[in-house]
């Protein structure tokens, strides 16, 4: 992969259950990295779910991811995913986001607007469970060649974020 990032777009919000970032994926790139840092007082999945060129949902059963959580007072965990829906989308592929103090995760994305290939994610995160480190690894594919045009934070249960900031690059 390249190593040369370009700056597309930073998008931040406070006291929200989501975050939509829309118009960042282009014919421009065929890969992306996305960075995302978030704050919440609750617990739940993190989730990406891609929204279409148009910025509606990529709501087909198509989304597959599998992820490896890497926790330090315990052994690792395997998790896979099948046909989510767009409603859960990549649900796992940033692990469980438990009082995120401190979570984050980088997501490379390829393809997402190609209207003739599947859209790729590869992710890494970071954060704390319980007092203790817990860190993911994961991979995810949309099985669709709908063109994608941005993607949506949410954690599973909708629970309010004290901040969610993405940051998207175009790698060169």
């Amino acid at each position: 992969m390249a190593t040369n990032l370009e700056f597309i777009n930073q998008t931040k919000a406070t006291s929200v259950t989501s975050l939509d970032v829309t118009g960042v994926f282009t014919a421009k790139y065929d890969a992306y990295q996305v960075h995302i840092s978030l704050d919440t007082d609750a617990a739940g999945y993190f989730e990406i779910r891609l929204l279409q060129a148009d910025d509606s949902l990529a709501n087909e059963s198509k989304y597959d991811i599998s992820s490896l959580d890497l926790k330090s007072n315990t052994s690792f965990a395997q998790y896979k995913f099948a046909n989510q829906n767009g409603g859960v989308g990549w649900r796992g592929i940033g692990g469980y986001v438990d009082d995120g103090d401190g979570y984050g995760i980088t997501v490379n994305i390829f393809n997402p607007f190609a209207d003739d290939k599947y859209t790729f994610g590869q992710a890494q995160s970071g954060s704390t469970s319980g007092g203790n480190l817990f860190g993911t690894k994961a991979i995810g594919v949309y099985k669709s060649t709908q063109s994608i045009g941005g993607y949506r934070v949410i954690c599973s249960g909708n629970p309010t974020q004290n901040y969610i900031i993405a940051t998207t690059y175009g790698v060169k």
